[in-house]
């Protein structure tokens, strides 16, 4: 039976194994660290990407086709974008990441790319296909995650949102009449979201760039990757590995087998070999004490990671961003569109204003922060936030409270329809107007009460004593 179950996991021991070196046959062949020793096509997470470049989005761009020629240019633009998206990742397998200086020269061509996208829909607006135009407008954004951290995944999650509004008119316009249009905004938001997904595995944190390459400059070419053999050649097989003389494992086991008489070969330890009897031991053999280098690498590392960001308020594309102020009662946002979204990260102590509708808001790692806001079209998000407050004067469809201690919600009276979707979070209040005026506080339920019924859980909320 032993027997057996050694061979069961010998069998899976050796199918781990090809696992392992076919994922590593698949990775670039790094054979010192400096910039174009790794082939850039070589990279697993590249040949995914191409993935999507050749599947979803060229599917994509062959139902452009079928809807007008305005759109197929437009469409041509967001292939350009998608490629200085790639020349960029094709950059990180080679180099290490360009300085704070030099970052924005590296991301310029993408930058233009999207740019261009934008202003084709702008110059086309009042066109019969404007809704088209600026669905893609509003949500081309998400090829610029390669520039996010240290939720990019998330970046393209608001940039699918954003274009929600003029997709929804899309299929409004079009739905029962000409499915084709309804085709081709669903492939859209398919490719992003197969984007999203492929980001959320590959670069959860950031776009992984190489360790100890040369950092990229705007003028840095990742290298091509060589031709592919000739066909018919074969690959050298790896040198055979001699197996191990039954005669070696035979004698292990032996010696195994004979219990306590073992041990009887082992040399006796007599007390002035022992340090903990011996003072003159421990004093003349001190280990002395020495630093590593990687542990000194890691904490500067660490170090930079952690050190204070400079406060930023800027509009990229259609993403406002707000983050790393503090005690600022004065941070405005005016000059907003339906289409964009505002991402509020790490404030503390402050009062930010949005004028205007927008699609969305994200409060996150914020303390001790107000907000107002005029108007939502999607959502209010609040994430990993302590004693916050948030006041929508219009209309909020949704607002999404999680990981938060310490919240307080002000509706108006366009909002009484407003559904709130919490989860880990505690210390919630909403309040709503009376006929008078005057606000109602209402507390959201934090306990919970589970039980079985038949073959379902049944849960309902538990009153507080």
């Amino acid at each position: 039976a032993n027997y057996c179950m050694m061979s069961a996991d010998l069998v899976n021991l050796v199918s781990r194994l090809e696992t392992v070196a076919g994922r590593l046959e698949r990775l670039p062949q790094l054979s010192g660290g400096g910039a174009g020793e790794a082939t850039a096509e070589e990279s697993v997470s590249l040949t995914e990407f191409d993935q999507i470049l050749t599947g979803s989005l060229a599917k994509f761009v062959t139902q452009t086709q079928k809807i007008d020629a305005q759109v197929v240019e437009q469409i041509n633009l967001v292939k350009v974008a998608f490629q200085e998206c790639r020349n960029i990742m094709a950059k990180a397998v080679v180099f290490s990441r360009p300085s704070d200086a030099n970052l924005p020269k590296v991301m310029k061509p993408l930058s233009d790319a999207v740019t261009a996208v934008v202003d084709f829909a702008e110059k086309k607006r009042g066109s019969k296909f404007q809704n088209h135009l600026f669905m893609i407008k509003d949500s081309i954004g998400a090829v610029g995650w390669v520039a996010d951290a240290p939720k990019p995944a998330n970046y393209v999650k608001e940039s699918i949102d954003s274009g929600l509004f003029y997709g929804n008119r899309v299929l409004k316009d079009y739905k029962g009449k000409d499915e084709e249009h309804v085709t081709w905004m669903r492939m859209w938001n398919a490719l992003l979201k197969e984007l999203q997904e492929y980001v959320k595995d590959n670069h959860t944190t950031g776009l992984i760039w190489k360790i100890g390459g040369t950092p990229a400059t705007s003028g840095a070419v990742a290298p091509v990757a060589p031709p592919p053999p000739p066909p018919g050649a074969v690959a050298a097989p790896p040198p055979a590995v001699a197996p191990k003389p039954e005669a070696d494992r035979t004698g292990l086991m032996a010696a195994l087998n004979r219990g306590g008489d073992v041990t009887k070969g082992l040399k006796k330890i007599s007390d002035d070999m022992k340090t903990h009897k011996n003072p003159a031991l421990r004093a003349g053999n001190t280990v002395p004490t020495k630093t590593s280098t990687v542990s000194v690498e890691a904490n500067k590392t660490a170090a930079a990671t952690n050190a204070p960001k400079p406060p930023n308020m800027a509009l990229n594309v259609n993403k406002w961003i707000v983050e790393n102020f503090k005690r600022k009662k004065d941070l405005v946002i005016s000059d907003t569109e339906i289409s964009h979204s505002v991402y509020i990260l790490k404030c503390d102590d402050c009062l930010i204003t949005v004028k205007g509708k927008v699609n969305s808001v994200i409060l996150d790692q914020c303390k001790k922060t107000d907000l107002l806001v005029d108007d939502l079209i999607a959502s209010l998000d609040v994430i990993n936030c302590r004693s916050v407050k948030a006041q929508v004067c219009g209309k909020l469809p949704i607002a999404n409270i999680d990981k938060t201690d310490g919240f307080q919600l002000f509706l108006s009276k366009e909002s009484m329809d407003t559904e709130i979707v919490t989860a880990k979070s505690s210390e919630m209040n909403v309040s709503i107007p009376r006929e008078d005026g005057e606000m109602v506080e209402h507390a959201v339920p934090e306990q919970f009460r589970s039980v079985f019924k038949g073959k379902k859980l049944h849960t309902e909320v538990t009153e507080s004593v």
